[in-house]
């Protein structure tokens, strides 16, 4: 599948709304919704990928896996043996202990259970100081990708001509359970594969409708130049509406979260083919730079926050001053060679595969107090809670 430029202006928008809302959420109390747009995103890019490769004949579950682990295990490795090494040298033991255990599932892509069983929802005290809070979606994401290329490659080989119905109707069903749980059991709805994977699979439909698997078919374009310019600007409003409205005290929040979710489908399907206004937008040299850096950035950045956060707390409880702190994850240009290092190694196991954009480690990261955040209590943060299987307390990002 040829590159695309704009899925990486897409990437920079999520990871930019992320990062905003997790440094000052008063400034942009939905950019949580920004982990939405990313779910879309990788479904529609890795479908697109897998349908080519199956189209093709040249799909190999092997060669699929290895580029996944080498793509991502050894940044994740990496961050958590950091996390866990500042927690252990700057924290009190019990944090680090928390820290360590949390960070064994982040390994295992059991993140969200962890989070789930132990700390409840997102905006909770206990979840908001915990270091890898931001890996449950890593975790749904590869949750996902354990089962769906199998279930693709089965759907390709009974029923080649259906593909698209079945995840339309996958789609739905997960959906339904979303806005049925997101009322009822708000937590676990949040954070599980089952009421999550209708966003993967929207971008997984998506990529069906324009990838056939039958040899003598083409993308169906149904839809005028100016329809795609319309749409495309239509889908970034809709994101665009989405972070700055949506918070997590939005009484409809499952409902809402379509808003951004449509939104970033109505953006994919004006700019997959990189020939709209919107495309050459999102193509510019930041949006590009940025959406690379995503991963990394996204690894990296909660980890950082919590820190200055926490050892803030410590020097001077009570309200944190919304300042920047004179904290940097050292290692500078030996960060970058050190990732470039282990995908290396990884790499070596097949001529075919090479390190992907965007795989180095972020090298200097700031970390910020965000304005009006409190300190917590030592018990709040050092000691893990296990949840009632379904909570009723309010869910978050």
């Amino acid at each position: 599948m040829p590159y695309s430029a704009p899925l990486d202006g897409i990437r920079a928008i999520a990871i930019l709304a992320v990062l905003i809302f997790h440094i000052s959420p008063v400034v942009l109390k939905g950019g949580f919704a920004g982990v939405d747009v990313f779910f879309v995103l990788s479904g529609f890019l890795i479908t697109s990928i897998l349908l080519h490769d199956i189209r093709d004949g040249s799909f190999s579950m092997r060669e699929f896996y290895l580029r996944r682990v080498q793509r991502l295990l050894p940044n994740v490795v990496v961050t958590v043996f950091a996390v866990v090494l500042l927690w252990t040298l700057l924290m009190p033991p019990s944090q680090a202990i928390q820290a360590g255990r949390h960070g064994l599932w982040t390994i295992l892509n059991l993140s969200n259970i962890y989070i789930w069983r132990n700390l409840g929802g997102y905006w909770g005290d206990a979840a908001e100081w915990a270091p890898l809070l931001h890996t449950w979606s890593l975790a749904v994401e590869e949750q996902f990708y354990l089962f769906f290329p199998g279930f693709l490659l089965l759907l390709a080989r009974v029923q080649r001509t259906r593909v698209l119905a079945w995840l339309v109707a996958a789609t739905v069903l997960s959906l339904g359970l979303w806005l049925y749980g997101s009322r009822i059991h708000p937590v676990a709805t949040f954070y599980l594969l089952p009421t999550r994977v209708w966003e993967l699979l929207l971008g997984a439909a998506l990529a069906a409708h324009r990838t056939p698997l039958r040899t003598d078919d083409s993308y169906p374009r149904t839809l005028g130049p100016k329809a795609l310019e319309a749409m495309g600007w239509c889908g970034l409003g809709m994101i665009l509406v989405g972070f700055l409205l949506i918070d997590e005290a939005n009484e409809f929040l499952g409902l809402v979260t379509l808003v951004p979710v449509v939104g970033t489908a109505f953006v994919l399907v004006s700019v997959a083919d990189g020939k709209t206004r919107l495309a050459r937008l999102l193509s510019v040299p930041f949006m590009v730079v940025t959406g690379k850096l995503s991963y990394s950035l996204y690894l990296w950045h909660w980890p950082l926050i919590t820190l200055g956060k926490l050892q803030a707390c410590l020097s001077s409880p009570g309200p944190l001053p919304a300042l920047l702190l004179a904290s940097y994850w050292p290692g500078g240009p030996t960060s970058a060679s050190r990732s470039r290092f282990v995908n290396g190694v990884v790499a070596a196991r097949g001529a075919s595969r090479r390190s992907l954009p965007g795989s180095a480690s972020w090298p200097l990261v700031p970390v910020f107090s965000p304005p009006g955040t409190r300190c917590p209590t030592l018990a709040t943060v050092s000691t893990p809670r296990r949840s009632t299987a379904f909570s009723t307390a309010p869910a978050g990002v």
